[in-house]
């Protein structure tokens, strides 16, 4: 099976719907930004320890494929079925206040890393923010959901959260290793 249609060497692709645009378009540069947040979300997905983060990233990264198609699309109140509500918004809000009840967070300046969990994370929030500059200027020209807007707000909020979260663990993690280390190595003596 050929992956290949051809129809794209003049530069030009299909939106949702059919109508044939620019691949420079706003509407095409915003939802190919979203496509770009999924897949450093699941480089972020393939990096994070914990399987908490692991199953709040594939979730998000379904809602995202939802997003995109609406964002590809010039009329989705008319052709799509599945569309993001504030419900989807409503979870990340819940989730975002999850994760920081379980930090102690300070309002410093966060270097991204050490980790690559948490860098992974931190480079996603980045494209997320790109993703949502795009959308944002699509706005100003074309109709986007204020659901759609407000959930990418959102996203890289839930992000840096989620990289904290991943620093958090990694660091007891690594305190925990540590001790063991420590013991065993009293009991090794001591046993001498």
């Amino acid at each position: 099976m050929k992956i290949y249609t051809k129809r794209g060497d003049q530069g030009d692709t299909s939106l949702l719907g059919g109508r044939r645009v620019k691949k420079s378009d706003r509407r095409v540069e915003a939802y190919g930004t979203v496509d770009e947040v999924v897949a450093v979300i699941a480089f972020a997905r393939a990096n994070v320890n914990t399987q908490k983060s692991k199953d709040l990233l594939l979730k998000v990264e379904k809602e995202l494929f939802k997003l995109a198609a609406e964002v590809a699309c010039p009329e989705p109140e008319k052709i799509l079925k599945d569309r993001i509500t504030k419900e989807e918004i409503s979870w990340i809000e819940e989730k975002i206040d999850e994760l920081m009840g379980e930090l102690e967070f300070r309002r410093d300046f966060v270097v991204p890393g050490p980790y690559s969990s948490s860098s992974s994370l931190h480079m996603a929030r980045t494209v997320a923010r790109r993703a949502e500059r795009m959308v944002v200027r699509l706005s100003e020209e074309e109709i986007i959901s204020p659901e759609v807007l407000k959930y990418l707000n959102r996203l890289s909020d839930f992000l840096f959260a989620l990289a904290l979260y991943e620093e958090k663990e990694e660091v007891v993690r690594k305190s925990l290793e540590e001790i063991k280390k420590k013991i065993s190595q009293e009991a090794s003596n001591g046993m001498m």
